[in-house]
């Protein structure tokens, strides 16, 4: 059986330090990485409330737009309506204008009757 070699102490110092410099190298490495996700994560926030900002303008722009419909549609309603009462003092006029041409043509064979008789 071969014998086994203790480490020295020599040895043993540089395991140690081989151990310290890898565990270093590896806490760099994930540390580097843990920086490489965040400043990724940080633009990703970044460019979602830029997105956010963007609908915020984009929602303010439809409510008014809104608004100004719903108005313009409130004075087409009353235009609507003044325009109905037109209409109606219209019609009324012209039932009023129809009356009259019937009495007008009454007045005139009346008035023809009363000449011809007054001529007899």
């Amino acid at each position: 059986m071969p014998s086994k070699k203790l480490p020295t102490k020599d040895s043993s110092q540089e395991l140690i330090k081989d151990s310290i410099t890898n565990i270093t190298r590896i806490i760099e490495n994930d540390t580097d990485i843990s920086l490489i996700d965040l400043n990724l994560i940080q633009q990703l926030n970044t460019q979602k409330t830029l997105n956010l900002m963007k609908l915020e303008r984009k929602l303010d722009l439809i409510l008014n737009e809104s608004k100004q419909i719903t108005q313009i549609n409130e004075d087409l309603t009353n235009t609507l309506t003044k325009l109905n009462v037109l209409e109606n003092q219209v019609n009324h006029l012209e039932r009023i204008a129809k009356e009259m041409d019937e009495w007008s043509k009454e007045l005139q064979v009346k008035s023809r009757r009363i000449r011809k008789q007054n001529s007899i």
